[in-house]
């Protein structure tokens, strides 16, 4: 099992030593260990356990201490993980300050503890004859006076003699309740639902002072409704930013983080791979607005396989939408060499519904030394439904949109605009991607001095490349062994219309295209060759500003009035 132990900065910084508890489905203790053995523990860091279990439901609780001593205790956090057989499991913690919740007294929290008396060894709870008063068949005895309720089959005292219902009636949401745990009566953890607000400098019910504080929220109590976390402005410093895969979200109850209206907040705190991380399995997320300075020394990365926004390799993730993030100044010092990205998934399991939209991605570098990945980067396995819609790429010199290896079941890159350096493509594959489904690259304006389309790709299905503004001297489409693609009504300045693998060539020639500036590749105002040549396209109805698309449509992103 790998566990990642997190918390608030000013807490982890204190952490000398973990004391680790793991707990099964019966109560009773399959590992302990203090991490580290010598020196000072690095939080946030991973930690590999070896639980004596492979399979079944695990509560884990780390105690954080400022010393050596377990006396010296400055924090606490607990998770609930379900390990199956043979499958590698990864799983989180975050560390709250002060002692949780512990009515008996033992020193197991609450939120995991099952027994009704104190156990801290947690050896099995109460008297009765299955010895573990709420979880056996026949428990004969009444559980102990902090049980108010005696038992979830509710028979009541004096005796207990029939079996306790599958399911909890004073059931708490703290965690998993599959094993009819009624002996954990702390108060219920209500699901989350409506508008909530971060605020590093605020307070009250609905209000939380650190990203750390709202996931923890979310991985303990759920949600029960459409959930919105409201970003005030300021710089938000934490150590890396990871969203959790909440169960209880779903189409009908997604769940935002977004940035107040006007405001600038900007997210500080890099782990080795990551500043955002959307965890293995995480579905029905939007993330809207944070900025990430990769000239700021917090935000280094400094593994492979990571980038500032970064897929976890599990996969598994559904429903993503990432929507005005604003990712800058990576320069060839603030990345690793190798694998990475500003946007990457290397994945292990298919990943679903994947929305990229009106993102900034500007002055990101990398060395003679690196080995190019992209912008957006996706490798292995399978993506299907991926979006890339109305960002800007500016001033970026490796790949905007690089696949590599995998399938990509239904791929639209919509109303983007594309400023390119070096030999990066717009949009490059690598070592045996595969395209199938409705695939598009459409509504685009490119400028660049190299081929819009990089290396190859495999599949029947052509890529469809119609209405986009290529501009550049020396520019074209794509090598001869790039295809299969359906290319027309491109617009070329500068530029050739290049060959393709089907070997037919597109309808547009040398016309000229008039850019306000470099760095806005809006149509200038009066004539363009570009203006009104464009075909209407099935489900793109509007530009990069959200402008309608005419009958007529212009070409490339802008749609002019």
């Amino acid at each position: 099992m790998l566990l990642y132990v997190d918390g608030e900065r000013a807490l982890t910084d204190r952490v000398q030593t973990l004391f680790l508890s793991i707990y099964n489905e019966t109560g009773r203790v399959v590992f302990r260990q203090r991490a580290p053995e010598q020196g000072k523990a690095e939080l946030p860091g991973s930690l590999v356990l070896y639980p004596a279990q492979s399979a079944g439901e695990l509560r884990i609780h780390a105690t954080a201490s400022e010393s050596r001593a377990f006396a010296d205790v400055i924090g606490e956090g607990w998770n609930v993980v379900t390990l199956r057989p043979g499958a590698q499991v990864s799983t989180s913690l975050v560390l709250q300050g002060g002692r949780l919740p512990d009515r008996d007294g033992d020193g197991v929290p609450d939120a995991i503890d099952r027994c009704d008396e104190p156990d801290p060894l947690q050896h099995g709870c109460g008297n009765g004859p299955d010895a573990g008063s709420e979880l056996g068949f026949d428990d004969a005895t009444v559980d102990g006076a902090r049980d108010a309720t005696r038992d979830s089959d509710a028979d009541g005292p004096p005796s207990d003699s029939t079996r306790d219902a599958p399911s909890d009636s004073t059931r708490d949401t703290l965690g998993p309740d599959t094993t009819r745990d009624s002996s954990i009566d702390t108060a219920p953890c209500t699901p989350l639902s409506g508008t909530y607000t971060i605020d590093q400098n605020g307070g009250g019910t609905r209000t939380y002072q650190s990203f750390a504080g709202a996931i923890s929220a979310l991985r303990a109590c759920g949600v029960s409704a459409a959930t919105i976390f409201n970003v005030l402005a300021g710089t938000y410093n934490e150590s890396g930013f990871a969203f959790p895969s909440v169960s209880s979200a779903s189409a009908a109850r997604p769940i935002t983080f977004r940035v107040d209206a006007g405001a600038t907040v900007r997210l500080v705190g890099a782990q080795s791979t990551y500043v955002i991380r959307i965890d293995t399995g995480a579905h029905d997320l939007t993330l809207d607005g944070f900025e990430i300075d990769g000239s700021v020394a917090a935000n280094r990365l400094t593994a492979p396989y990571s980038a500032p926004v970064l897929f976890e390799g599990g996969g598994g993730q559904q429903r993503i939408v990432l929507r005005r993030l604003h990712v800058h100044d990576y320069a060839p010092t603030a990345w690793v060499s190798s694998y990475m990205g500003g946007v990457y998934m290397q994945i292990t399991n298919s990943v679903g519904d994947i929305t990229i939209r009106e993102c900034l991605f500007e002055r990101l570098q990398v060395g003679s030394t690196h080995t190019t990945q992209g912008v957006i980067s996706l490798r292995n396995d399978t993506r299907s439904n991926l979006t890339i819609e109305g960002n800007r790429f500016f001033d970026v010199n490796l790949d905007a949109i690089n696949i590599r290896s995998g399938a990509v079941q239904g791929l639209t890159i919509v109303n983007n605009q594309f400023v390119l350096s070096g030999t990066a493509a717009a949009l490059d594959f690598y070592t045996g991607a595969t395209l199938s489904g409705a695939l598009y690259f459409a509504y685009n304006t490119v400028a660049t001095t190299q081929t819009v389309f990089g290396a190859s790709f495999s599949g029947t299905t052509p890529l469809q490349v119609v209405n986009n503004i290529i501009v550049g001297q020396g520019a074209s489409l794509a090598g001869a062994t790039f295809g299969p693609i359906d290319a027309h009504h491109n617009c070329y300045d500068g530029a050739s219309a290049g060959t393709h693998g089907d070997a037919t060539d597109v309808s547009g020639s040398a016309m000229l295209v008039r850019l306000t500036s470099p760095y806005d590749l809006h149509l200038a105002s009066g004539n363009s060759a570009c203006a009104d040549q464009g075909t209407p396209l099935p489900n793109v109805g509007t530009d990069i500003d959200g402008d309608q698309r005419q009958s007529s449509p212009d070409i490339g992103s802008d749609e002019r009035p």
